[in-house]
């Protein structure tokens, strides 16, 4: 799934939409740094394929990673969810940050979560205590 748009609709609401993705029939040499990987196929947007939007009516904190630059190694046992393309944490660090650096557990006590969505390129996550709408377009 590719992240193919977000934007804030109004004040503290978010949009996200994501799309199937299509694997290339044909593959070829991929070079990083001095080493060679073959048989890669690249990997681009379905126009045709599955669409689905996840909307926020509000938030707390949202955050928008490089997925290349995310560090999958620093998970263990402390980062508590079930991994997905769109997952919620039981807890994690960013959890910890935001209840730390905010006043929103004083506004949401115990209601607060993280939300990830994993995609090709890009990692959001959102702390929020409203859950999200999903809605599978096409």
């Amino acid at each position: 799934m590719y992240l193919t748009d977000y934007y804030e609709p109004r004040n503290n609401a978010l949009f996200l939409e994501i799309t199937e993705s299509i694997t290339s029939d044909q593959t070829e040499e991929v070079l990083l740094g001095d080493k060679k990987i073959s048989n890669c196929r690249r990997l681009s947007v379905n126009e045709k394929g599955t669409k689905f939007t996840i909307s926020f009516p509000s938030y707390v904190s949202f955050q928008v990673f490089d997925e290349g630059f995310l560090s999958f190694n620093d998970w263990d046992e402390y980062e508590a969810g079930e991994y997905n393309t769109f997952c919620i944490f039981k807890k994690s660090r960013y959890l910890d940050f935001i209840v730390k650096e905010t006043i929103a557990d004083h506004i949401f006590p115990g209601e607060l979560k993280h939300y990830g969505l994993y995609s090709l390129n890009h990692v959001v996550y959102v702390i929020s205590a409203v859950e999200p709408a999903i809605e599978k377009i096409y």
